[in-house]
């Protein structure tokens, strides 16, 4: 019989059962000790492990390198090198990370968005590093430099500076916008250039504005009346329908 193929002997089992997969964790603790100072395991212990050393190419501690790893991955990107000379392709890089602040702010921005009407420092959101010129290799410096803005608000370029205004405008304000996990992409640049056009956030003059708190504060006081008037009775409640007020009032 073909030694690759007959059954392993219990002799020939026992003598690597200290590898079963169950022991995996405590010989990796193992091997860490080893590599970290060879005389901290047991002499048979050493004597394996400097058998798996290639000749002249140690290994290296493996839970400094997770931890190394780990690090770069939470740091910032940085803008790559270019060499000296190169006006277009820093400027193509600098493009590409404009478009990516672009995609962080329609992504993230509704987690940063005034909520609270009061807004007590408290209370506020902590900065997102995904907002971050920083985050993106992008610097002070940048914010006077004009970039394609993929016909954000309807402009083709603007500065930096003005881009980041658009945005803010957009997706940082009283109202957050959240769609960018629509899986259908039609759907989602209907939105996207519905949110981000000019007329995209209303303005109101101040007598539209007190046409509308008059509507909507006498809607809040039949409510109140009815519930008052009929206890326990079945009865008319906005339940958050009063938004509705204003769209209704707009389209009609």
């Amino acid at each position: 019989m073909d030694t690759k193929t007959r059954p392993k002997t219990i002799e020939e089992l026992w003598s690597n059962s200290y590898l079963a997969e169950g022991n995996a964790p405590y010989v990796e603790a193992l091997y860490e000790d080893y590599l970290q100072d060879p005389q901290r395991v047991a002499p048979e212990w050493r004597a394996y492990f400097t058998q798996l050393q290639s000749a002249g190419d140690r290994d290296l501690v493996h839970s400094q390198i997770r931890a190394a790893v780990s690090e770069l991955t939470r740091q910032p990107r940085s803008a790559a090198p270019v060499a000296a000379g190169s006006r277009d392709l820093l400027l193509q890089e600098k493009q590409l990370r404009v478009s990516q602040l672009i995609h962080a702010y329609r992504t993230y921005g509704h987690q940063q968005a005034q909520f609270n009407p009061l807004c007590p420092d408290s209370l506020k959101a902590p900065a997102l590093p995904e907002l971050q010129l920083e985050y993106h290799g992008l610097s002070e410096t940048d914010l006077d430099c004009e970039f394609d803005t993929g016909m954000l608000a309807g402009t083709e370029r603007a500065s930096l500076r003005d881009i980041i205004a658009i945005l803010c405008r957009n997706y940082m304000r009283s109202i957050g916008a959240e769609y960018m996990y629509i899986p259908n992409p039609r759907e989602k640049r209907w939105l996207c250039e519905r949110l981000e056009r000019p007329a995209g956030i209303p303005e109101f003059s101040k007598e539209e504005k007190l046409t509308l708190l008059e509507r909507l504060t006498a809607a809040e006081g039949l409510e109140d009346f009815l519930h008052k008037k009929y206890v326990g009775q079945k009865r008319f409640s906005l339940e958050g329908g009063d938004a509705l007020i204003p769209m209704l009032d707009e389209l009609i």
